[in-house]
C-alpha cells in the first residue's frame, strides 16, 4: 500500500518552498539493485502541476518562477515523499511569491533526500547556498506567464490617483493617437508597479541584507517586474486595455 505524501516544508522566513539539497545520492541496497540516475531534472519549487491553485494567470506565474535543476534521483526521491507545498491562495500572496522567487529570493535551509525513503531539513553552507544559487541551477521557467500576471496584477491598482489627471484625459480621449496610448500605458505601468510592490520593499531589502539574495544579484524588484512585462509585449496590451475599461467604466 503506497504511503501517504507529505507536505513538502516551506522557509519561515521567505515563504518560498525549500529547495533541495544539491547533494550525491547515498548509497543504498535500493540503489544497488536500481542503479543512481545521473540525468539532471526540472524541479518545479511549486507544484503538483494541476493543483487547482496552480491552473489560472496568478498559478501559472507561480509555478514558473522558480525551478531547480536537480539530479533525477534525488527528483524521485522528494517526489516519493512529498505531496507540494502550501501554496498562496489570494492574488496578493501569489505576487509576493512570484516576485520574491524571480528576484533571487533563496531560502538558507534545504531539504536533505539523498538517503531513499527519508529526509531532513537541513541548513545550507555557504559552498552549497553558493551552488545552489547559480543561475544555470535556480532559474525562471516560462517567462511569459510571469508577464500576463504582473501585468495583470498591476491593472488592479487605482493608478489614476497618482497621477495627473490630463494624462488620464489623453488616455481615455478616443482622439489620441494609438502610439501616444501605448506610451502612456507603458508609463502607468511603471507607477503601477511602484503600488504593487510598495509593500514588499523593505521585507526585501531586509532579506538581502540577512543573505537570502546572491550577494552579485544588484537589480530591483521593479526592474525585474518590468523585464517580465517587456518579454511580453501583450502583457503590456492587457494591462492598457484592462485599465481603460475599468476607468471608462467609473
Amino acid at each position: 500500500m503506497e504511503h501517504e505524501l507529505l507536505k513538502a516544508p516551506s522557509c519561515e522566513v521567505t515563504g518560498l518552498p525549500l529547495p533541495i539539497l544539491p547533494n550525491e545520492p547515498r548509497g543504498s541496497l535500493f540503489y544497488f539493485n536500481r542503479g543512481i540516475d545521473n540525468r539532471v531534472d526540472a524541479h518545479h519549487a511549486f507544484h503538483p502541476k494541476n493543483h487547482l491553485l496552480l491552473g489560472g494567470v496568478s498559478g501559472l506565474a507561480v509555478r514558473n518562477s522558480r525551478i531547480q535543476m536537480v539530479n533525477r534521483t534525488l527528483h524521485d526521491n522528494y517526489h516519493r515523499l512529498f505531496e507540494g507545498p502550501e501554496l498562496p491562495m489570494l492574488n496578493s500572496d501569489c505576487f509576493r511569491q512570484t516576485v520574491l522567487a524571480a528576484a533571487g529570493v533563496v531560502p538558507q535551509q534545504a531539504v536533505d533526500v539523498a538517503s531513499f525513503g527519508g529526509y531532513r531539513v537541513v541548513d545550507l553552507s555557504s559552498s552549497d547556498y553558493s551552488k545552489l544559487t547559480r543561475p544555470t541551477v535556480t532559474k525562471i521557467d516560462k517567462h511569459r506567464y510571469l508577464g500576463d500576471f504582473i501585468a495583470d496584477y498591476a491593472a488592479t491598482k487605482n493608478v489614476e490617483d497618482y497621477i495627473d489627471n490630463s494624462l488620464i484625459d489623453e488616455f481615455l480621449d478616443s482622439k489620441t493617437q494609438p502610439d501616444k496610448k501605448i506610451s502612456l500605458a507603458r508609463f502607468m505601468l511603471g507607477v503601477a508597479l511602484d503600488i504593487s510592490l510598495e509593500p514588499l520593499d523593505a521585507h526585501y531589502r531586509e532579506l538581502k541584507k540577512d543573505g537570502y539574495v546572491r550577494p552579485d544579484i544588484h537589480v530591483t524588484m521593479r526592474h525585474v517586474t518590468k523585464r517580465f512585462v517587456r518579454v511580453n509585449s501583450n502583457s503590456l496590451h492587457h494591462f492598457k486595455a484592462t485599465v481603460e475599461q475599468r476607468l471608462l467604466a467609473a
